[in-house]
């Protein structure tokens, strides 16, 4: 959290960590704290939840994040086997954002689509978020049921075309 208030120019790691982690203590495999600090948890809990809020929820965090996936959806398999790398501690801290650079300098063909991706992504050529709204449960009823399958196609045709 204090890292990414840093890095986002935001002012919420408002808590004292060093006061938190000295006085935290281990108690039946739970993490516990004197009463008396209380308030400071309250803090660090309020900062968590406003980062999530303004930060990793923002609409163009959300475009990247979808950028970035498609990324690594392109790179499975050639670079990184990333679901043996969940498995394996060793292969999962060898991966980090280098992925993106490794891409960008391959010649690999089977990566043409990830380097096109790498390059929207260095200009800045985000996804748009569409639309977002509720329906009322009238409405709702007589939706049909959209898959994620259906919406990805329906994505990738608009690309082709």
């Amino acid at each position: 959290m204090y890292r990414d208030s840093k890095k986002l120019n935001v002012k919420y790691a408002g808590f004292n960590k060093d006061l938190l982690l000295k006085n935290a203590r281990v108690v039946d495999g739970v993490i516990c704290y004197p009463e008396k600090y209380d308030f400071e948890l309250k803090k660090l809990f309020n900062s968590r939840y406003s980062l999530y809020r303004d930060c990793y929820y923002h609409r163009v965090t959300q475009a990247y994040e979808g950028l970035i996936l498609d990324i690594l959806e392109e790179t499975e398999g050639v670079l990184y086997d990333y679901l043996a790398a969940i498995e394996d501690p060793e292969l999962y801290l060898d991966m980090d954002d280098s992925i993106i650079h490794e891409v960008r300098i391959s010649t690999d063909p089977r990566l043409a689509r990830a380097r096109e991706l790498v390059d929207k992504f260095d200009r800045r050529e985000i996804y748009s978020f569409i639309a977002e709204k509720g329906l009322n449960t009238e409405v709702a009823r007589k939706t049909p049921e959209v898959t994620e399958q259906q919406v990805i196609d329906c994505y990738r045709e608009h690309l082709d075309g």
